[in-house]
């Protein structure tokens, strides 16, 4: 058995397959739940395999777990220039987030042609892989928590819930409203005019794959196709280290 794990920001998730299947998949809040979920189930992984930009003492805990079972240590995703038919924009390759690697090779191996990749998660990120699967760079902007912090952090009178259950595209008639509503538009169209722009450079229309823990909320206010696949990263993982 093979888990995969996926290290973010603000959570981790992961997944356990076989040789054919996944047999099991989840959200853990940290490393430690994940640990206590793994000690609750009837087998542990023989292989384990991970993408890490959260802090580095969670990667330290898990390889500290695994070895105290006499497993081996997680072998950890990196990015590379070339990898699963992908080739890397960076002028420094290794300067690219593993998990955007990661997420922008499952997409395009999905694909196969033009592909905006946008993973809303503490930051958002959009990259772009034309028919010839080159990488054509991206962006990175701050994700919605991020940008309800920075007005809060910044700003003495501008204080509102952060919570988006009842975020829509109207204008806000309550501070709440003014800022989630606004940021859910300030995404929404950066998703939107990314996805025109490169249709229009490619001269066709690309697939659109979404990941990240607000992209479902994100997805409901498009007006553009889209595929919205939570995990990505761990697909990518499977795909660039198929025997590691």
């Amino acid at each position: 058995m093979i888990m995969d794990v996926d290290i973010g920001n603000s959570r981790v998730k992961w997944l356990l397959r076989d040789a054919t299947s996944v047999l099991d998949s989840g959200v853990s809040t940290s490393v430690e739940d994940l640990i206590t979920r793994l000690r609750d189930g009837s087998s542990l992984p023989q292989r384990t395999r991970v993408c890490c930009v959260g802090e580095s003492r969670m990667l330290d805990t898990l390889d500290a777990w695994l070895e105290s079972n006499r497993l081996p240590k997680a072998k950890r995703a990196v990015t590379t220039a070339y990898a699963a038919r992908v080739t890397n924009g960076y002028d420094q390759p290794e300067r690219l987030g593993v998990d955007r690697w990661l997420a922008l090779c499952a997409a395009w191996n999905r694909s196969v042609g033009p592909t905006v990749v946008v993973d809303a998660g503490s930051a958002m990120t959009v990259d772009f892989v034309d028919v010839n699967g080159q990488h054509c760079g991206g962006y990175i902007v701050p994700g919605i928590a991020m940008q309800q912090n920075s007005l809060i952090s910044n700003t003495q009178l501008v204080r509102f819930d952060t919570d988006l259950s009842g975020v829509h595209l109207a204008p806000g008639r309550c501070t709440a409203n003014a800022v989630n509503n606004g940021i859910a538009c300030m995404l929404k169209a950066m998703i939107e005019s990314s996805v025109e722009s490169f249709r229009r450079s490619s001269g066709q229309a690309p697939k659109l794959f979404l990941t990240g823990g607000d992209a479902a909320m994100l997805s409901a206010f498009l007006q553009v196709p889209y595929f919205l696949e939570p995990d990505l990263v761990l697909e990518g993982i499977n795909l660039v280290m198929p025997q590691a």
